[in-house]
């Protein structure tokens, strides 16, 4: 559990400086949160060895341990010994909550707003800066929960260059899902079964 708080946590912090300079300077996301990927790609280089070295390698962390796993044996079994986790269930519950507060709430309308047309939002009193940061910060803390259940339920250690292609997949996946949070649960699920 405090895994996946601190990853959420984390995520949403690290997004919050590709927010502010969206916000700020107009920065596109994309070149942003790129240059985000390599200082932590290159960090992970740095803090592994240094502090989370494990017992036989320099290029690979120490092993969770199992209480700190998002593994459970009969959702493994259930699925014939398949990776599927814990993490699954957190994604559905991700997705509930996004599409409520897209679908249903003034914050959800706003975010929706600024993303179609920051311009026309401004004009009819929206927020459009804080609006900016908040979607990069949830984003983060969306991609730090995705991060968490990646490692602590599918790996059971960080590899030093090793750097999953999920992130990036999912674009396609949101692509496909329509950038809906429903379209996406069922774009992922198919990207999943393939």
């Amino acid at each position: 559990t405090i895994v996946v708080l601190v990853s959420i946590l984390g995520g949403g912090l690290w997004a919050l400086i590709p927010g502010l300079i969206k916000a700020k300077f107009n920065v596109h996301e994309v070149v942003s949160t790129i240059m985000m990927n390599w200082i932590a790609y290159w960090s992970v280089y740095y803090i592994i060895p240094g502090y989370f070295k494990g017992e036989y390698l320099e290029t690979e962390s120490r092993m969770l341990p199992e209480a700190a796993s998002l593994k459970v044996k009969w959702l493994t079994g259930l699925f014939s010994g398949s990776y599927i986790n814990l993490g699954i269930f957190l994604a559905i519950v991700a997705v509930l909550i996004i599409a409520f507060i897209l679908n249903k709430t003034t914050l959800g309308y706003e975010l929706k707003a600024v993303g179609f047309n920051r311009y026309a939002a401004e004009y009819a009193g929206i927020k459009v800066n804080r609006n900016i940061v908040l979607s990069m910060v949830i984003s983060g803390a969306l991609s730090g929960l995705a991060g968490a259940t990646y490692y602590v339920g599918y790996a059971s250690n960080m590899q030093i260059g090793v750097m999953p292609s999920q992130g990036f997949d999912g674009v396609a996946v949101a692509l496909l899902g329509a950038n809906s949070p429903l379209g996406v649960l069922g774009a992922a699920l198919f990207f999943g079964i393939l």
